[in-house]
């Protein structure tokens, strides 16, 4: 069953009334497969999973998250979308057990192929 609140506040659901907004934890190092469309890459122009500026430590995401909560209190999703695949290592989960501990109110969104759901 899904929370009909986590719904309506997550910026990529809902019917576009909730004012908030998400960052993406790019924490991701790793993947379990390598899709013919997929072009994992680090830049700051693109702007889709799979791509980001940089790498960062799951020990460093809580560190980001309250950075960022500074500048735009109005984040209401931590998610990780890559640049790798979330479940290829530990390293995303880590991430949000930190991220969770700090900032419980946020919705945690997880991007993955499902590879390794289970």
């Amino acid at each position: 069953m899904v929370d009909a609140d986590i719904v309506n506040k997550h910026p990529c659901y809902g019917d576009g009334t909730a004012k908030t907004g998400r960052l993406h934890l790019p924490v991701a190092s790793a993947c379990n497969i390598e899709c013919r469309f997929c072009e994992r890459k680090f830049n700051f122009v693109e702007n889709r999973p799979g791509v980001a500026g940089g790498l960062l430590k799951p020990e460093d995401a809580a560190a980001k998250v309250k950075f960022a909560l500074r500048i735009c209190p109005e984040i209401a999703v931590a998610g990780i979308a890559g640049p790798g695949d979330p479940l290829a290592t530990n390293e995303a989960l880590r991430a949000f057990q930190d991220v969770h501990k700090q900032f419980p109110q946020l919705i945690k969104c997880l991007s993955t192929n499902g590879l390794l759901l289970s």
